[in-house]
Formats: C-alpha cells, sequence, structure tokens
C-alpha cells in the first residue's frame, strides 16, 4: 500500500499508471486541503468544493490517471483543523484568521490541530456545510472544522456509489472516547446496505427536520426582542433547517439533542457573506435557514 498526497501539485510527479502495476492499495489522504498555513478558514477534508481542493476530485484524478478503482482508499480524518479568527462575529467558510491556526489540543498539542475527542470535550456549537458535506464550529473566536457522523455518511456513500475500495482513517486514536466515528463507518461495512446518493441522503435528513418542526410548531425567542415567526415564514419546500447533532446542551423549546442557533444566519450570494449583528451573537441561538443555492433569511 502506497499513501498518496491530496496535493494536485505533488500528485503530478507520481506516475499514478505505472505504481498500480505494484501496489495493492493507494491510500488517498484527502485530508489538510487547509489549515493554519491559511489566513482564513476552510475545510480540512471537504467532500466537494468549487476548486479542486476536495477528496472527490482527488479520487477522479486517480482514477483518471490510471489508478484501478477497486485500489483506491478514500482518507477519513478522525481530527480537525483550528484556527483562530480575527473578527470573531464572522464565523462562516472562509472567514479571516490569523496565520498559525487556532490554539493547540490539551493532549494532541500541535497548534491549529485538534483530535475529535478534543473537539468535542470544547463542545462546539455546530453547523454544516451542505455543498462541502462537512461539519464546522466555533467556540468564541476559534473556528474548527472536522468530521461527524452526518459527513460520514455521505463519505461512505460516495465510496459505495463509485465502487472505489474502501476508505483509510488518520487515525483510530483521536475518536472519542465511545468511538463515535468509527461506530458510523462500521455500519456501512454490513452486507445489507445499499448505496444512497446525497439527494436520497438529504431528503431524509430534511424529513427528520420537518418532523421536529411539526412537533414544535411555534419557534420564539427567549430575549423577547424581536418575532421569529415572522422573520421565518415560508413554506416548507422553500426553507432547509441545519440542525446538528452537537453536545451542546441548549435551552430551546427543541430540546438539548438538537443545537438550533439563529446567530449563524447569514445572506450568501456566491462568495458575499453578510453576518448578523453583533449583538445577536449570545441572544439567540434557534435556527439556521439555507438554501443550496444561497442562504438566506426566509
Amino acid at each position: 500500500m502506497t499513501a498518496v498526497p491530496a496535493s494536485f501539485q505533488k500528485l503530478m510527479n507520481y506516475d499514478i499508471q505505472k505504481m498500480n502495476k505494484y501496489v495493492d492499495f493507494f491510500g488517498a489522504m484527502t485530508y489538510n486541503f487547509h489549515g493554519s498555513w491559511e489566513s482564513y478558514t476552510g475545510h480540512n477534508s471537504p467532500l466537494y468544493s468549487n476548486d479542486n481542493l476536495n477528496s472527490v476530485a482527488v479520487i477522479n484524478y486517480l482514477i483518471n490517471n490510471g489508478a484501478d478503482v477497486a485500489k483506491i482508499l478514500l482518507g477519513i480524518p478522525f481530527y480537525g483543523r483550528n484556527y483562530k479568527l480575527i473578527d470573531e462575529v464572522n464565523k462562516y467558510v472562509g472567514a479571516p484568521a490569523y496565520y498559525g491556526g487556532g490554539p493547540p489540543g490539551d493532549y494532541t498539542g500541535e497548534a491549529g490541530t485538534m483530535s475529535y475527542y478534543e473537539i468535542m470535550l470544547k463542545k462546539p456549537l455546530e453547523s454544516f456545510d451542505y455543498e462541502a458535506k462537512v461539519p464546522f464550529g466555533y467556540i468564541e473566536d476559534m473556528w474548527i472544522s472536522y468530521e461527524n457522523g452526518k459527513s460520514i455518511t455521505y463519505k461512505m456513500n460516495y465510496v459505495c456509489n463509485k465502487n472505489i475500495g474502501g476508505i483509510m482513517i488518520w487515525e483510530l486514536s483521536m475518536d472519542d472516547i465511545d468511538n463515535p466515528l468509527l461506530i458510523s463507518i462500521n455500519k456501512f461495512l454490513t452486507s445489507t446496505f445499499k448505496c444512497k446518493n446525497d439527494i436520497k441522503i438529504e431528503k431524509e435528513i430534511k424529513a427528520d427536520y420537518y418532523k421536529i418542526l411539526e412537533d414544535n410548531s411555534s419557534i420564539s425567542n427567549r430575549s423577547g426582542n424581536h418575532d421569529i415567526n415572522t422573520q421565518y415564514h415560508s413554506s416548507k419546500d422553500e426553507r432547509l433547517y441545519n440542525i446538528s447533532n452537537s453536545p451542546i446542551k441548549t435551552d430551546t423549546i427543541l430540546g438539548d439533542k438538537y443545537l438550533l442557533h439563529l446567530c449563524q444566519v447569514y445572506l450568501q450570494f456566491s462568495v458575499t457573506l453578510i453576518p448578523l449583528p453583533k449583538d445577536c451573537r449570545s441572544e439567540y441561538r434557534i435556527i439556521i435557514a439555507l438554501n443550496y443555492e444561497f442562504a438566506k433569511i426566509l
């Protein structure tokens, strides 16, 4: 087995077709696409992106340059990349950040990098990027990119649909104490598992969201300053709510299982992002309204 980098600049120096004759597997290191060497936040291991810094682009490159599909392993990191935000109000993907990354994990001790268990100990507020198919979280001025059960669901279904050889992990000891990431992978390794495409996965996620909304038809914020119901008045098909499985305890009426927050709602068109005012940060944790083409306040 050989490990191959995710950097196209480095991949171009490999004779993939010739290597294919001698190796049993190509372990694609599809992580470290973004990190502490940059002055803006970015996903550690996005499945998709609007450039070639993503897992799918690397897998396609290997296939197009002579690697047998059955020999390719998709890399899944059990660690995250963290950043120190220049302005903690701007928490979107691509937000300005300081070079050098965020503070080191309490146990791994490397600036800009945290194991999954260290991230969970910090209990970040969590959101999910449905274009990249990965989560991100933040705590005050620290922004973190990592994996969760939902992102692994997308990646394992990609492996299944693409019919590549499998996955590799960096690395097992970085999982949380109850092995939630490994368990998320294992459930796809049964003989009864059937591939799903992204559209089907997202429909199931939306269906879960709508059930929650139906069970909690009246949502109000606790500060009494604004009427959330008037801000979010639209049909179900016009809105997609990003509800995370964060370990955070929340006092919203939707319960502890789901972290719903308004403060990360922003208007987005193309790459233009307009965050909400600062006074929203701590008072509201209600909801994110997302649209695949652009995010908007409905």
